[in-house]
């Protein structure tokens, strides 16, 4: 694909606009999301923080009285996130904390595993039509780090990994994996290099927490996702990560 520097006919702004007229005003005091990638998990997020519902653009949003807004239902794939974090930053939100699940590519990275990401090799087409568009690009350093040392300080064991950004989850291949191992990634997801590269282009900041639930490491896959363990590991990283956000400010 050809570099893309062009100015696009339709700004994330102009489409707001459309969408939601006035009701913008309701998201002039929000400007921290955390992106909730397992609907599972958003629903049971709703019920553990007050808030209310916000519809309109192109995924849900729970705005918690402590001003974080919650991003759900919105699709999987860089495609479908990039559209609503586009819109959102269009809102005026500022900073973006990812959480979704993330498959392991070799035995050093384990089921259960919180993951903070440090940077993701693009194996995916939404990142190319961005300007400056980079193949490995990586999470906002200051945020990242501040998240890190929020985990270690309450005591939420995590590892830094690079992942490897896929647009098809079942193309997964074991020469891919031979390759992405070689380039330096220890995990699979779809969605973290678009959104590196756009928050990049947005200037806004982004940083990706993943829970490993599945495994791909020596061309064997065994998952866990539905498992008492990680839905639990999930929902306390959630949690930690809401009062991270609701305590730090940019």
């Amino acid at each position: 694909m050809t570099k893309n520097n062009h100015k696009s006919i339709v700004e994330p702004l102009k489409f707001v606009q459309y969408a939601l007229h006035d009701r913008i005003s309701l998201l002039k005091d929000y400007n921290t999301a955390l992106f909730c990638f397992d609907p599972g998990i958003y629903k049971k997020l709703k019920k553990m923080f007050e808030g209310r519902s916000f519809s309109g653009l192109t995924g849900e949003l729970y705005l918690m009285d402590n001003k974080i807004a919650i991003a759900g239902n919105f699709g999987i794939g860089c495609s479908a996130t990039v559209a609503f974090l586009e819109e959102l930053a269009a809102c005026g939100i500022k900073r973006f904390v990812g959480l979704g699940s993330a498959g392991a590519l070799h035995n050093d990275i384990n089921v259960g595993d919180v993951v903070l990401c440090t940077g993701a090799f693009s194996d995916e087409g939404t990142s190319a039509h961005y300007p400056g568009y980079k193949s490995f690009s990586k999470p906002s350093y200051t945020l990242s780090t501040r998240i890190a040392a929020w985990f270690k300080k309450h005591q939420i064991p995590s590892v830094k990994a690079k992942t490897w950004t896929i647009d098809a989850p079942y193309r997964e291949t074991e020469q891919q994996l031979e390759y992405f191992l070689n380039l330096g990634a220890d995990v699979v997801e779809m969605e973290a290099s678009a959104m590196f590269n756009v928050a990049r282009y947005r200037k806004v900041q982004l940083a990706n927490i993943f829970i490993v639930s599945d495994t791909i490491s020596g061309g064997v896959w065994k998952a866990k996702f539905k498992s008492k363990d990680i839905q639990g590991k999930f929902l306390k990283v959630a949690g930690e990560t809401v009062d991270f956000l609701s305590e730090s400010y940019i």
